[in-house]
């Protein structure tokens, strides 16, 4: 059996060289959905945010409220991740989206830098096509990236919105 020896055409390199990016991005953020998947249980743990009976966002304020019988319980302190788009099969990074005050998209800016630093056009393309599960993975990498404690996700017009809390604090 012969085995050609020389270099290997230029486009061939770059081909396997973009398929071993992509499949070492994809390594890299199942790894980010199980390392933020436990942060947000251990916070389900200690602050149980999805026993409350009710949530209210504030995006001017930048807070996410959980609250019992009118009385706020839980309030965190929010980045918006993105949104989803059912009909479309889309998801919109929120600082492409005009709809989110800056105050909860500006820190998420920190992960497109990071996406055109690392070359990942996932964390750095305004608008891309997207399956179920992307929203929960984009939301992993900001939260890798911003430090966050954990992520919330809940129901809009036509798919879902993914945040980020950073600090929650429990009201007496």
């Amino acid at each position: 059996m012969a085995f050609r020896v020389g270099p290997v055409p230029c486009t061939q390199f770059r081909r396997s060289r973009k398929q071993r990016i992509l499949r070492n991005f994809q390594r890299f953020r199942m790894r980010l959905c199980i390392t933020s998947r436990s942060c947000t249980k251990k916070c389900e743990a200690e602050l149980r945010i999805s026993s409350w009976p009710r949530w209210d966002d504030d995006l001017d304020r930048g807070t996410l409220t959980f609250s019992q019988d009118g009385q706020p319980k839980v309030v965190a302190a929010i980045q918006v991740v993105g949104s989803t788009s059912l009909s479309s099969g889309t998801w919109l990074w929120s600082w492409a989206n005009q709809c989110f005050p800056l105050c909860v998209t500006q820190e998420v800016e920190r992960v497109r830098a990071f996406g055109e630093l690392e070359n990942l056009p996932a964390s750095s393309e305004a608008k891309r096509p997207v399956d179920e599960h992307a929203g929960w993975e984009m939301t992993a990498i900001a939260a890798k990236v911003l430090g966050a404690m954990g992520a919330y996700r809940f129901p809009a017009e036509d798919g879902f919105v993914y945040l980020l809390y950073s600090s929650v604090t429990f009201v007496q």
